[in-house]
This record gives structure tokens, C-alpha cells and sequence, in this order.
């Protein structure tokens, strides 16, 4: 009496791992972007939530902002990016593959919170898409 598998058998098994890795791998691998797409959403949110609340807080006496670069925010102080205090800045490194796109900026007013310039950021991964908005008083709506 032999001991062990067939040839025909580990042929078939084979086949049964390969069919279900071919129907299994796009759910996987889209449910691990949709996550990744969620996790750059929230990490942006809470980006502007700390500039916002710096600037509320009066912390420094200045405006707190946000400037959004393919790849990194950096949580800056200062009434604009370019002429802000350098020494203080934050840099938050997004996941890669995330596109940004819509408003670049984000200045929060002393004690108020308030924005300037209200806008939307896209953020993007492959075809999937996330909106995030700042509105005039600096609320932020995702």
C-alpha cells in the first residue's frame, strides 16, 4: 500500500488554491484600498482639526494653517505658507498613491477659526474618491 498523493491530486488541489485566489484577490485588494482611501481621509480631517484648533486657541497669538503637497501636509504657523514660521512646522506623510487635488491652502484666523478662503480637497486612489470641505467658518464637513 502506498503512502502520499497522486500526481492528479496536488494538480487539483493547485487549481482549487488558484481559482480561489483569483476570485478572492480583487475583493482583498480593493477593500485594502478603500481602507488606505479612509485612513488618508481621517488623517487630513484631523490635520485641520489641530490647525484649527491651534488657531482657536490663540496658541503663539498667530493663525494656524494647513498646506496640502502631493504626499505630505505640513500644519504650519503663519497667515500664509510663505511667510510662515518655518521652525514650527509639522510634516505628515500620506500613504503612497494618494492624489490630492482642490484647495492647496488652509489658514485658520486667531480666536475665531475662521477661514479666509473656504475650499474642498479631492483625495484620490485609483478610481475611488473622498471629498473634505472647509466652509467660511472653518467647520470642517467629510
Amino acid at each position: 500500500m502506498n503512502k502520499g498523493f497522486t500526481l492528479i491530486e496536488v494538480i487539483i488541489v493547485i487549481c482549487i488554491f488558484l481559482l480561489l485566489g483569483a476570485i478572492f484577490w480583487p475583493v482583498g485588494a480593493n477593500y485594502y484600498r478603500q481602507q488606505v482611501l479612509d485612513k488618508s481621509e481621517q488623517q487630513i480631517v484631523w490635520i485641520l482639526k489641530q490647525a484649527r484648533a491651534n488657531a482657536i486657541n490663540q496658541e503663539n497669538n498667530a493663525a494656524f494653517g494647513v498646506y496640502l503637497n502631493q504626499g505630505a501636509l505640513i500644519l504650519f504657523e503663519g497667515t500664509m505658507f510663505s511667510q510662515r514660521n518655518q521652525e514650527a512646522d509639522i510634516v505628515y506623510h500620506l500613504a503612497p498613491n494618494i492624489t490630492l487635488s482642490g484647495e492647496k491652502e488652509f489658514v485658520f484666523l486667531p480666536n475665531t477659526g475662521e477661514v479666509e478662503i473656504p475650499g474642498k480637497i479631492m483625495i484620490s486612489l485609483n478610481a475611488m474618491n473622498k471629498e473634505i470641505s472647509v466652509n467660511k467658518l472653518g467647520v470642517i464637513d467629510y
